[in-house]
């Protein structure tokens, strides 16, 4: 979406411009009250790709009232224990031949896909993170492009991992890209989120069908069936599986 630098100095700042693209966000999204007291949230959803449809229940265990950067994720009759994500911790990613170890995703940039107004509070609390007007071919007279650039260690430099395109008119996003693990390192490969409906959901507004663009041309399309926020959170049971 843009030309702007992959990387800022530890010592930028957020723009006002930015800054109140996000705050539109989540006000057209239901109003900060609203976000602040949803801290989980369980959404079932049918996901189409390569011509089939698959339903599938996503747990989304975050406490997102904590400044705490750690995350869960689980989906319903999976055999996969929800693993616990700190934003900090490593992962293999293989990419032909190579491997390299390469930083997990941060809470908002897992939220950004579902939830966008979630992710835009975690983004304004924090201030590991740093939103920035952007321009660009998609930044048209009717949006505002804003790059959220995240800052993972204390005088470390900020790393561009989203951007958002957001409608003047509506004050929501129509398309967030989100940035993926690059082994050729070369410059920065992003996963694309296209927000073509929304609904009110239990007070809020949430993006009911998303369309899903990988870097490699494959799309996915997501409807969401239900939602259930503050589903839940078992803070007791999250504990426990940090300590394994």
């Amino acid at each position: 979406m843009t030309s702007a630098s992959p990387v800022l100095p530890s010592s930028a700042t957020s723009d006002s411009v930015a800054t109140q693209a996000l705050h539109s966000v989540i006000q057209a999204s239901g109003g900060m009250k609203a976000w602040r007291e949803t801290r989980s949230a369980k959404i079932r959803l049918t996901i189409t790709a390569l011509g089939s449809t698959q339903s599938h229940e996503s747990l989304m265990l975050d406490d997102w009232s904590s400044d705490s950067p750690r995350y869960r994720r689980g989906t319903v009759g999976s055999n996969r224990t929800p693993k616990e994500h700190s934003g900090q911790a490593t992962f293999i990613a293989s990419q032909g031949e190579q491997k390299r170890a390469v930083p997990e995703f941060d809470q908002a940039r897992v939220l950004a896909g579902s939830l966008p107004a979630a992710a835009a509070e975690i983004i304004l609390r924090n201030p590991a993170y740093i939103a920035v007007q952007a321009s660009g071919a998609r930044c048209t007279s009717d949006s505002l492009c804003v790059d959220i650039y995240r800052q993972t260690a204390s005088k470390s430099p900020l790393i561009r991992e989203e951007e958002w395109i957001i409608s003047q008119a509506t004050g929501l996003p129509t398309v967030i890209d989100i940035v993926l693990p690059n082994l050729a390192g070369v410059r920065p490969i992003f996963e694309e989120f296209k927000y073509d409906q929304w609904t009110n959901e239990h007070g809020v507004q949430i993006p009911s069908k998303i369309e899903m663009r990988h870097p490699s041309g494959a799309t996915q399309v997501r409807t969401v069936v239900s939602f259930q926020p503050s589903a839940g959170f078992d803070t007791a049971s999250f504990d426990k599986e940090l300590s394994r």
